[in-house]
């Protein structure tokens, strides 16, 4: 509750909260107690996710899903710990979203680090 008020609850100018920032504070709890109760790794792939939504004219969720996923499994299938992997999703996958033109050219980087990953650093 503490997250969703910080997060939504705005002030109108007479110093009362605003019709619509108490509707998204109610209805936000439920999401933000959800992400509360997933894993670390997947709690940052849902930030990233909102911050593709957030900039992208297009953002194809479920297929934003799979690839993040499909990303963060080849770097845990190549050794890579929960430590590292989220160390990677903060300073390489997460400045990408916010640099990205469109869900195109950041849909291309990582499907290609994607590959990267499985095909060359594995040799």
């Amino acid at each position: 509750i503490e997250l969703s008020a910080d997060k939504y609850l705005r002030y109108d100018e007479n110093g009362e909260f605003t019709k619509d920032s108490v509707e998204d504070f109610i209805i936000k709890i439920g999401g933000i107690l959800y992400n509360l109760n997933r894993s670390p790794i997947q709690q940052k792939v849902s930030y990233i996710k909102g911050i593709c939504r957030n900039r992208f004219n297009y953002f194809d969720i479920k297929t934003g899903s799979i690839i993040l996923n499909n990303y963060i499994k080849a770097l845990q299938d190549y050794g890579w710990d929960e430590r590292q992997v989220m160390n990677d999703l903060e300073n390489e996958i997460m400045p990408r979203a916010k640099e990205a033109k469109n869900w195109t050219e950041w849909r291309n980087l990582l499907e290609g680090w994607t590959c990267e990953i499985v095909e060359d650093w594995r040799q």
